[in-house]
């Protein structure tokens, strides 16, 4: 058990670097070969407006894609991703995580799934996760990007991860 968080705390200390996008889903290599950008609806809150959007890193350019990963954020209605960071720290309470505003979450969850092994995990039911996302400059409907999404194993599966660069086609 503590190699397995030491492990993790190493992957979450470590700036992201330059390089590829790999992980694991609950042991499986993981590669996606797909990933999109999507506005995901909004909220309000009191008078303030909030724009939602879903990052969705997959193996197949299949919304039922054997795996994947998809993180939905948010911002502030009409503000861009643009050179925005985003954090979900690990077991961490609602009204303690980075939020836009008092009790709202920048990071609205994020779930990963591995079809053929019958794996499906979230931020609902998963406890000590943790969440780096930074977005770069969007050059036409592409946005460059850093994540780091180290969640540790349980009785129920195998520590899963998605680390690296990417660039997301805004769709």
């Amino acid at each position: 058990m503590f190699l397995k968080l030491a492990v993790a705390a190493l992957v979450l200390i470590a700036p992201l670097s330059a390089g590829g996008l790999a992980g694991s889903l609950g042991g499986a290599a993981f590669a996606p070969k797909v990933v999109k950008l999507m506005e995901a609806g909004g909220m309000q809150q009191d008078e303030a407006s909030y724009d939602a959007w879903r990052l969705v890193f997959s193996s197949e350019d299949d919304i039922f894609a054997p795996q994947s990963v998809t993180v939905t954020v948010l911002v502030p209605r009409g503000r861009k991703l643009d050179g925005r960071a985003f954090r979900r720290l690990p077991d961490t309470p609602t009204g303690k995580q980075p939020s836009v505003a008092e009790g709202l979450p920048e990071v609205q969850g994020w779930s990963l799934e591995n079809r053929p092994a019958g794996l499906k995990l979230s931020q609902v039911f998963t406890r000590g996760a943790n969440l780096k996302l930074e977005f770069g400059t969007r050059q036409g409907n592409k946005l460059p990007g850093k994540i780091s999404l180290v969640v540790p194993g349980s009785e129920e599966a195998k520590a899963s991860s998605l680390v690296g660069d990417f660039v997301a086609e805004i769709e």
